[in-house]
């Protein structure tokens, strides 16, 4: 559904607060920065980040339900929260990599419910999955991230995630089948689909036969 104009407006001025953040980080103003962060999450998020952060993420996907649909907007301004939190927490020579991770599955929530942001924000989901590396992520996480990108047809990106699942430490039968249903499915799709998500039909068959399934 098109984004309302008041909520428009709410991620414009996120926009500008996480803008002004990114800058005081660089220039080494962490403490006005926290500030500024710590203001930006009771205003747009209702709570202060502890509390985030003390809810296990699938207990705060669930009070982000209504009537069994995620809320898409508060998730993705939480994320995009926590996300620059983690960066400020980094900058200080902080461990801030739990709460990128919680941002990372709060965003593909967000992005799974509703099509529109995925489009808006695909750019900052690219951004905080290179922060993390993805080789960091869980096997869970990037079964995620294949499901999203095949879903906003970003087909290479799924390659190189099913590659990631189909080798140590993740590799094991059922990522193996995923890998080969998944490659199937491109299988059928027209040349040129194929090639708008820049994965030719060669690459795509050349990667089911390098699969070994048991």
């Amino acid at each position: 559904m098109p984004i309302k104009n008041s909520l428009l407006q709410r991620f414009m001025e996120l926009s500008q607060v996480r803008q002004t953040i990114a800058r005081l980080k660089d220039e080494g103003s962490y403490a006005r920065a926290q500030a500024i962060l710590a203001d930006a999450f009771l205003r747009h998020t209702g709570s202060d980040s502890r509390l985030l952060h003390a809810l296990p993420t699938e207990q705060l996907i669930m009070l982000l339900r209504a009537s069994e649909l995620f809320d898409a907007d508060k998730g993705l301004l939480i994320a995009l929260l926590l996300y620059s939190e983690a960066e400020l927490l980094a900058a200080q020579g902080k461990d801030g990599t739990a709460g990128a991770h919680k941002a990372l599955q709060l965003m593909l929530e967000a992005f799974a419910t509703d099509p529109e942001l995925a489009a808006a924000y695909q750019e900052e989901l690219e951004r905080l999955v290179r922060y993390l590396g993805e080789a960091s992520l869980s096997t869970p996480l990037l079964k995620r991230l294949v499901s999203h990108y095949l879903r906003v047809g970003r087909w290479a990106k799924a390659d190189d995630l099913l590659y990631l699942l189909t080798t140590l430490p993740h590799r094991s039968p059922e990522t193996l089948r995923l890998a080969e249903q998944v490659y199937r499915e491109l299988l059928n799709l027209d040349d040129d689909l194929l090639a708008a998500g820049g994965l030719p039909r060669e690459e795509v068959a050349e990667s089911l036969a390098q699969l070994r399934l048991p």
